[in-house]
């Protein structure tokens, strides 16, 4: 197993608390900048999962993503169908074309909140020791 696992957790959990606002206050990006980060931290924690598993994804779509991960873990379907209808607002990664509209301060919370779901059960999947996991990473 490579460790490069770990890499890929820390940095999905840099990506998401760099969406939020400091203090309760509102984050200071614009949302097409926080669905971006929040998309990163996606693919990172993901990449965290599969690389535990010494598996890589197809590409690096929102879909390839969730499709390599299905190989991996038991994803629940309804988390899946959440998470992928934000691929509408971008596509990020694409083999063909690229698409992207600015997504909504609604969509956005929602993806982060979806992505925060990940995060919560990425630790124990990777098996990350509980100080790592609270940040000492």
């Amino acid at each position: 197993m490579m460790d490069n696992y770990l890499t890929w957790y820390r940095k999905a959990n840099e990506y998401l608390s760099g969406v939020k606002g400091k203090n309760g206050n509102p984050s200071k990006f614009s949302t097409t900048i926080q669905y971006n980060m929040i998309a990163m931290a996606f693919e990172s924690y993901a990449m965290a999962i599969l690389d535990y598993h010494n598996k890589l994804p197809e590409n690096h779509t929102i879909s390839d993503l969730l499709n390599a991960l299905d190989n991996v873990i038991s994803l629940n379907a309804s988390l899946r169908n959440r998470i992928i209808k934000h691929e509408e607002v971008q596509l990020i990664c694409p083999v063909v074309e690229y698409k992207r509209r600015e997504p909504s301060i609604d969509e956005v919370n929602e993806f982060r909140e979806l992505i925060e779901e990940i995060s919560s059960f990425t630790a124990k999947i990777i098996d990350i020791p509980r100080t790592i996991s609270s940040g000492e990473l």
